[in-house]
């Protein structure tokens, strides 16, 4: 069957799905030349330095529920802050990206695999004071870390789009050449 309901009927929806997604992505990209970047220096570094013991703990915001795996929550899930000062002088958080959805961490541990033993979780808890200690000592020594903003959104990951752009889009014209090409294929043999 070659019409609008065969495969590559189906495969031309997909083919527009991904230049939209395409398209939503570079006008990310393009937002990227409006950060404001400055030199910034932090002011706090929060992070757990260790399993909490008891319920009361569990409240603080050092740990976040993270996904372990199939039906797996964990509620030990790591969350780091770190704070700048803006140029109002008011501490605020610096997120990790600027398109980031999180408003409690800088850097936030999603998914936690092996996150239900406790092994693991001290594992990880020993690795992440290992990389928080590079942002205590920007800190303590006072020396200023490359900073971004844009809008009211402070972050510290200035992450170019364009790589990922480029690949993304000539998967898109690649998958569009192949669906002509099986579309061409598909009307030849038809009867």
């Amino acid at each position: 069957m070659c019409g609008p309901i065969s495969c590559v009927g189906i495969s031309l929806i997909i083919f527009i799905i991904m230049i939209v997604y395409a398209i939503i992505n570079t006008i990310k990209y393009d937002t990227r030349n409006d950060f404001e970047d400055f030199m910034c220096n932090i002011t706090k570094v929060q992070y757990p330095k260790d399993i909490p013991t008891n319920f009361h703990d569990f409240t603080n915001d050092d740990f976040v529920k993270c996904d372990c795996g199939k039906r797996c929550v964990s509620d030990l899930g790591i969350c780091n802050k770190i704070y700048i000062m803006n140029k109002n002088s008011e501490e605020v958080l610096l997120q990790n990206r600027f398109d980031s959805d999180d408003s409690l961490c800088t850097f936030r541990e999603f998914k936690c695999k092996g996150g239900e033993k406790i092994n693991n979780r001290i594992a990880k808890l020993y690795k992440n004071i290992e990389k928080m200690k590079f942002y205590e000592d920007k800190m303590n020594n006072n020396t200023l870390i490359n900073c971004y903003k844009y809008n009211d959104i402070y972050f510290i990951n200035n992450y170019n789009y364009m790589k990922e752009m480029i690949i993304f889009i000539s998967l898109s014209f690649t998958f569009f050449i192949t669906t002509i090409i099986t579309y061409k294929f598909c009307c030849s043999h038809k009867g």
